[in-house]
């Protein structure tokens, strides 16, 4: 069992000349997420803006960046957790301190902002239209892992092409296919069944340290209007309202 206790983080960038270089000591905030319907990694951090061997650290790190989140649980285990480059890049400057505010997203961000015109004819297979993406847009593989089933026609317009191979991974799993993800690791993509981490971390009393629940209704519906057909002067009728948490 991992102490959590124990387990630290570093940051280390590659500058453009293929250098490395570890600015844990700079890092004063580091996170990194992926949300739901974005198959790209977002990784955001903020560092003091201060002076290194190589100038100051906005002259380090630039947009085009490689970034690199390493984990080591202070004994033999020490892997990368999450890589991307530098996509935001934002150093300021204040009267107490200088900071650099960056965030980066990993090989799959290309996928997500990208629009594209596809048409895929019927019997087309899962695998041949995931690694046709990733081939044309240049980002490596080392294997698929995915589902491999039969699609019918399938036609998508000034479509993002994550959206589109996200709908096709639907598609293979209302046919049988499992439940699949798409995700990169280590700079390689590749398409992986969902819950089939081998490992796997359990929070228990013991091992947590705080706990914190919120409900938020700020945004909550409490009144509906029923708008009925507008007369020539444009006044439409409420012939109905309901009042309550919708």
């Amino acid at each position: 069992m991992i102490d959590l206790s124990k387990i630290a983080y570093r940051l280390t960038v590659m500058d453009s000349g293929g250098k490395q270089y570890n600015i844990k000591e700079f890092v004063t905030g580091l996170g990194w997420e992926e949300n739901k319907n974005e198959i790209s990694v977002r990784t955001s951090f903020t560092a003091k803006n201060d002076k290194t061997s190589a100038g100051r650290l906005s002259e380090l790190i630039k947009p085009g960046c490689l970034i690199g989140i390493f984990a080591s649980d202070g004994g033999k285990q020490d892997r990368e957790v999450a890589r991307g480059t530098v996509q935001e890049w934002n150093p300021q400057e204040q009267s107490s301190s200088n900071t650099l505010k960056c965030v980066a997203y990993d090989s799959l961000y290309d996928l997500q902002r990208s629009q594209d015109n596809k048409f895929y004819s019927a019997g087309t297979g899962t695998k041949s239209i995931m690694t046709g993406a990733f081939d044309e847009w240049g980002i490596p593989t080392k294997g698929y892992s995915g589902p491999n089933v039969s699609h019918e026609k399938m036609k998508y317009s000034s479509s993002y092409v994550s959206d589109m191979l996200l709908d096709v991974l639907d598609d293979a799993y209302k046919k049988g296919g499992g439940k699949f993800i798409i995700r990169a690791a280590e700079g390689y993509a590749d398409v992986v069944e969902r819950g089939t981490n081998t490992d796997v971390y359990v929070f228990r009393v013991d091992n947590t340290k705080s706990i914190s629940q919120s409900i938020s209704t700020a945004s909550l519906v409490t009144r509906v209007k029923v708008l009925g057909q507008a007369d020539d002067d444009g006044n439409s009728p409420v012939p109905r309202i309901w009042n309550g948490w919708v």
